[in-house]
């Protein structure tokens, strides 16, 4: 997902590897892994991208309300 939002957010490959370190256990990810990921996000397309976090927001937004309409009302003591 880090990909993706860096992507669609227009940041650099250096952006989207500092915040995979920050994110990765101690710190640390191996040099085969940060090879793939590098391809990973060369890969992605920026339009894609934000057409995929759109519709995460979307879906996340539509559980929230599906949520909220399964909620008991407040009771409010005055």
């Amino acid at each position: 997902m880090v990909l993706i939002l860096t992507k669609a957010l227009g940041f650099s490959w250096e952006t989207a590897m500092s915040l995979l370190f920050l994110g990765a256990p101690g710190h640390r990810i191996s040099s085969r892994d940060l090879e793939g990921l590098k391809m990973n996000f060369s890969d992605l397309n920026a339009a894609t991208s934000r057409s995929v976090l759109s519709a995460y927001q979307a879906r996340r937004q539509a559980a929230a309300a599906a949520s909220n309409e399964r909620r008991l009302p407040q009771l409010h003591s005055q």
